[in-house]
């Protein structure tokens, strides 16, 4: 049972993510659906460092806070910047990719 509600959630997951955009802005990055933000990361570029501050999902369950991390660590590595998370979701979410 416990293996079905995972297997729909994970199916969920990747149907909200379809309809999904990810923008990136000077100071955060943006996950929209249908216009709406859904989610927004904060950071500050300082010496090739990109210091993350804050991460928020505006609806759980939909892998947002992920999505979000994604998009930082890819802008990140195009740009040769080390991150430097001071928010404890990044934190906990490089720590899982090590």
């Amino acid at each position: 049972m416990l293996l079905l509600l995972t297997l729909l959630t994970l199916l969920c997951v990747l149907k909200a993510r379809k309809t999904m955009k990810t923008i990136i802005n000077e100071t955060d990055i943006l996950v929209t659906e249908n216009g709406k933000t859904v989610g927004r990361l904060e950071f500050i570029l300082k010496e090739k460092q990109m210091n993350i501050i804050h991460t928020v999902a505006y609806e759980r369950g939909k892998g947002i806070g992920s999505l979000l991390m994604q998009a930082a660590v890819e802008y990140a590595q195009k740009r040769n910047y080390t991150i430097h998370p001071t928010c404890s979701f990044a934190k906990k979410y490089l720590e899982g990719k090590q």
